[in-house]
């Protein structure tokens, strides 16, 4: 549903005359080598970036970013006066208000019982609360880009990996754009890693960069596959070489460019607190036991790349909170 009016602001900004992006989305479509998916994707992503300012999808909602404040059909709405003059200045009331009116493939409104709850009782929900929880209370930038099946979306993920660097190398204190990349391959998929590497890393950058932009920043990047197995030495004690790997690269002045790609299971939580529910216990001992994950949170300016994401089950939740802990760290 939100799709549609992201992809429809995202086209109005685009055909803007000033628009900073429209060169490079014209030279993108003009080399040929994406599929309409890829770059549709790749320009929802930017204007996500740039005119949404890298904000969580909760944020730009309750802001009105999506929709206007007030409704602009608003003095044609049978609601009462109390309703109208809370849609006029409350942008987070205003936003899921229209929200629920959008249209399904039917017509009718998508949420009719939230549209009329709002239309006559507008001061019985909490509008804040409830947007939270239709984007599952993610506080954090989190985009979900489903592409059709054989429509390339390794290839994606290697052509934003490109497109934030460019950005980034431009202006290397906008947070907005990450400098070092993870990789996480569902861990249903333990063959998957070879493969993703080789896709990643033999994305042609020229088919969303010109030269010489595009040949600068490919010869920045460093491939780093996490598989190797844990060893141990005298006394039982476990050591986690993948760890040792990541501490030794990040531990470089400003790191730039690193692209790190790991099976998730070796990142998902694996301890339960008393009632059986996932918990991150972030003191010493964990951090002994979870080397790797610690490590990789510890990323400076990290963006984060789930391939195959709808091959995540059982372990979707745990690698939700492991993500969600190491976005509270930045």
């Amino acid at each position: 549903m939100l799709y549609q009016v992201i992809k429809s602001l995202t086209n109005s900004w685009l055909e803007r005359s000033d628009c900073p992006l429209k060169g490079l989305i014209d030279y993108i479509r003009k080399r040929g080598k994406l599929r309409d998916a890829q770059i549709e994707a790749i320009e929802v992503y930017l204007f996500l970036k740039f005119v949404g300012d890298n904000q969580s999808l909760q944020n730009l909602f309750k802001q009105g970013f999506f929709f206007k404040t007030p409704p602009p059909d608003l003095d044609k709405l049978l609601v009462s006066q109390e309703t109208r003059n809370l849609l006029s200045r409350d942008t987070a009331a205003a936003s899921l208000f229209q929200f629920a009116r959008l249209p399904n493939e039917n017509g009718e409104s998508t949420l009719p019982q939230l549209e009329r709850v709002i239309a006559q009782y507008p001061y019985t929900i909490n509008y804040n609360e409830t947007i939270e929880k239709i984007f599952y209370n993610v506080t954090y930038p989190d985009y979900l880009f489903s592409l059709p099946m054989g429509a390339g979306k390794t290839f994606l993920i290697a052509a934003l990996i490109y497109l934030d660097l460019y950005f980034a190398q431009k202006d290397p204190q906008d947070e907005k754009f990450a400098h070092n990349f993870l990789v996480l391959i569902p861990s249903g998929l333990k063959s998957s890693i070879a493969p993703s590497l080789k896709t990643i890393e033999q994305f042609d950058p020229t088919w969303v960069l010109p030269d010489p932009a595009a040949s600068k920043i490919r010869s920045m990047l460093q491939f780093e596959i996490l598989d190797t197995p844990k060893s141990e030495k005298k006394g039982n004690r476990v050591r986690n070489p993948n760890a040792q790997k990541v501490n030794a690269l990040i531990s470089q002045p400003a790191p730039f460019g690193l692209v790190f790609l790991v099976n998730a299971e070796k990142v998902i939580l694996d301890c339960l607190d008393r009632n059986g529910q996932q918990a991150l216990i972030e003191d010493e001992r964990s951090r002994a036991a979870n080397e790797l994950r610690h490590l990789l949170g510890s990323i400076p300016r990290l963006g984060i790349h789930i391939d195959e994401v709808h091959h995540a089950t059982k372990d979707d939740i745990k690698l939700r909170q492991v993500v969600t802990q190491w976005a509270k760290k930045r």
